[in-house]
């Protein structure tokens, strides 16, 4: 008997056999499907970090690029706010040099019309002075005074200004 079969045997394999179809169908498959979804799952985080990781880099040298021109406009614009102070200060310095000069200018022409004006004022009383030098000197010889011919005189030695 060689080939007596133990039927309990086989009955043991065949429902051993009926299960794991049962379970491969039912319950493997269905969890090989929900790790394949967490496996794309994560390769799609994955990606996405990774993408996000890109980005940042590109931010960063973006931002540094940007400070960097920050920094060239910062001193470009202080270079010009240099330049016009410079400018408004030369400026400011000439219009005063050019007041300082009219008012210079202006003060001579004051002294000198002073000048003059004290000069005829000194003329004049020197003149009167003169003529009542000569009235006085006339009278003494008794004489008349002609104070047409003084004026003349006076005015020949450059004593009287007309």
């Amino acid at each position: 008997m060689l080939f007596d079969i133990n039927w309990g045997f086989v009955f043991t394999i065949v429902n051993l056999l009926v299960l794991y179809l049962l379970l491969r169908h039912f319950l493997f498959a269905p969890i090989r499907g929900i790790m394949e979804q967490r496996e794309e799952l994560i390769k799609g985080q994955l990606t996405s970090a990774k993408e996000k990781e890109d980005q940042a880099a590109a931010l960063q040298k973006k931002y540094e690029m940007t400070m960097a021109g920050a920094g060239k406009d910062a001193q470009e614009i202080l270079e010009k706010a240099r330049d016009r102070g410079t400018t408004e200060y030369d400026a400011i310095i000439k219009e005063a040099k050019q007041n300082a000069v009219r008012i210079m200018d202006e003060a001579r022409r004051d002294i000198e019309a002073e000048r003059e004006r004290n000069l005829r004022l000194l003329s004049s009383e020197l003149a009167g002075l003169a003529v009542a030098a000569a009235e006085k000197a006339v009278d003494a010889q008794g004489g008349a005074f002609d104070e047409e011919m003084m004026d003349a005189f006076l005015k020949e030695e450059g004593v009287l200004h007309d």
